[in-house]
């Protein structure tokens, strides 16, 4: 299966859920982001956003995770590097997935995956 159809899935068996309990929902969503960012578990021994965009990031180029720092060509005026717009791609992502609202100041406290699921939690049982 692909990681994009991995993803959705998870996002399905999040909806599913007759009666959400975080516990489930951080599982379904940290396996999301992996799908997402194209991580295996083997590389997810971390909770951190950034860390998992940065592990995402050299994965991809094929490079030492230590080096994306060194070569982050988007990390200009803008002031956010690959990493940070990774991370914000991911939440605007999960947003349409769930029909949710994450405001940019709640974005900005997100940090972790625990973080990011105690959100979604609260979110969805409105």
């Amino acid at each position: 299966m692909s990681a994009a159809k991995s993803a959705a899935q998870e996002i399905e068996d999040i909806k599913s859920q007759k009666e959400l309990r975080y516990e489930i929902l951080y599982v379904h969503l940290k396996r999301y982001i992996l799908f997402r960012f194209l991580l295996d578990d083997e590389s997810c021994g971390t909770d951190d956003l950034i860390e998992l965009a940065n592990r995402s990031i050299a994965r991809s180029l094929n490079i030492n995770e230590k080096d994306v720092a060194d070569l982050d060509l988007s990390h200009s005026c803008t002031g956010s590097s690959s990493a940070v717009t990774r991370k914000i791609l991911l939440l605007m992502a999960l947003e349409k997935a769930l029909d949710i609202e994450i405001q940019p100041e709640e974005s900005a406290l997100i940090t972790s995956v625990a973080d990011l699921a105690e959100l979604v939690f609260t979110k969805m049982k409105k």
